[in-house]
């Protein structure tokens, strides 16, 4: 019978968490279409970040296609998400980009908000199971989690010294919370 832990490992298992979420928002940008790979004012620049966000998010979230439609907050949100790969003057910068149609335009400033989208999304889905299996659990059972973690993925472990091994228990909840990716990154090495 498997453990508590190995039910909430199948439960953030990446197929589960961050290829569905990954999926959802591919499909919008699968879908994304413009007649060019630049916009022509800044009018334009705003309504096809706050557009897209919207349709992404909204199909993450499996929310209807009319939800949340705020130019103002949804391109807010885009640039908030679009300073993490365009730190500084992201309002400027991206607008450079997506005007002059330069270092891939619209299409590669859409794809990169959708990666950033879709990591976010998915890792608030896999922090949200991962709580609600922690506060389930009896401290006992907490510690006994990272002992039997570090059993079933002893092999996988960066390094094997005990040393080791006590701090990925002591900071077992971030190896939670990293393990899908961990998980997606091997699949891809095969």
């Amino acid at each position: 019978m498997a453990s508590k832990l190995q039910h909430l490992l199948q439960d953030i298992d990446p197929a589960k968490t961050i290829d569905v979420v990954e999926q959802r928002i591919n499909r919008v940008l699968g879908n994304y279409q413009r007649d060019k790979n630049s916009v022509d004012s800044w009018a334009d620049y705003k309504a096809c970040l706050a557009q897209f966000l919207q349709a992404a998010r909204n199909a993450a979230l499996r929310l209807s296609d009319d939800v949340g439609r705020d130019l103002e907050a949804n391109f807010g949100s885009a640039l908030h998400y679009l300073a993490r790969a365009y730190p500084g003057n992201t309002l400027q910068t991206v607008y450079s980009m997506m005007q002059s149609g330069a270092e891939g335009g619209v299409y590669k400033i859409v794809t990169t908000l959708a990666r950033l989208m879709a990591e976010e999304f998915a890792q608030n889905e896999i922090n949200a199971r991962i709580s609600h299996y922690w506060l389930n659990l009896t401290v006992e059972e907490q510690l006994a989690a990272g002992d039997e973690y570090v059993a079933l993925y002893q092999d996988l472990l960066p390094g094997n010294t005990r040393e080791e091994m006590v701090r990925i228990k002591a900071s077992f909840l971030r190896v939670l919370q990293d393990h899908p990716r961990m998980l997606k990154r091997m699949r891809e090495l095969r």
